[in-house]
């Protein structure tokens, strides 16, 4: 059995891409659904000379289902964005592969022949994962535990193998230094898609915001470091 999946395409083109500031947790974008994001970036996107009329297809991620509309995600992003009513929307979700899983489909799509031009968004929020019970459909009896879980917390462990995500992330860490023989050098982020400023209106209403905490550059790496550190300090006194 061959392990793994690759793929080559012909004439497929990543043509253009913008995306709001990445912002830390509950800061200036954390009360924004994932969907009034997306929605924003796939107006932007449109809005630098693109015909909305000429997407055939909507391919959107995410991961969390944080707001109550979670299920209606990519239609709602094509509808608000101004992709025709009969243009089909897919939600698609492969946990941290989802956006190049966005591309991957997109890219077959595109190949086959299925469309000519796909509009691609992700869009997620980690502040806005619920605090969330999956046992109290019938009610709470009297006394009876209540299980209430942080889905953001709990989430982030794989029950099979007993590791959260950053556990996972350092052995893989360990293992590809191992592997290349010297130690991880310094990555760059991918290419620095055009920042888009939140302003947005849907037909019950309209929301903006002013970002105060936004991640970017050295205030990214900073705070990378220092999340790392808190990891190994509760993974030293456990």
């Amino acid at each position: 059995m061959r392990s793994g999946m690759s793929a080559l395409y012909d004439d497929v083109l990543l043509l253009d891409g913008v995306r709001t500031p990445w912002t830390d947790l509950n800061g200036a974008l954390g009360q924004i659904s994932p969907t009034d994001l997306g929605i924003a970036v796939a107006r932007a996107l449109l809005a630098r000379g693109h015909d909305a009329g000429a997407v055939d297809s909507v391919l959107a991620g995410s991961v969390a289902q944080a707001s109550f509309d979670a299920y209606l995600l990519p239609r709602h992003i094509g509808l608000y964005a101004g992709v025709p009513e009969a243009v089909p929307a897919l939600q698609v979700q492969r946990v941290c592969g989802t956006g190049l899983e966005l591309l991957r489909q997109a890219s077959e799509q595109l190949q086959s022949g299925q469309a000519s031009q796909v509009l691609c968004v992700a869009a997620e929020s980690m502040t806005r994962n619920p605090i969330a019970a999956y046992t109290h459909r019938s009610g709470f009896r009297l006394g009876a535990a209540v299980e209430f879980h942080d889905f953001l917390w709990e989430a982030l462990k794989d029950p099979a193998v007993g590791l959260d995500m950053r556990a996972t992330a350092e052995r893989l860490a360990q293992a590809l230094r191992r592997q290349a023989g010297r130690r991880a050098e310094k990555t760059v982020m991918g290419p620095r898609f055009g920042l888009q400023p939140m302003l947005g209106q849907r037909p019950d209403g309209t929301w903006s915001f002013q970002a105060g905490s936004v991640l970017e550059g050295r205030n990214a790496i900073d705070a990378l470091v220092r999340a790392c550190l808190k990891f190994y300090a509760q993974r030293s006194s456990a």
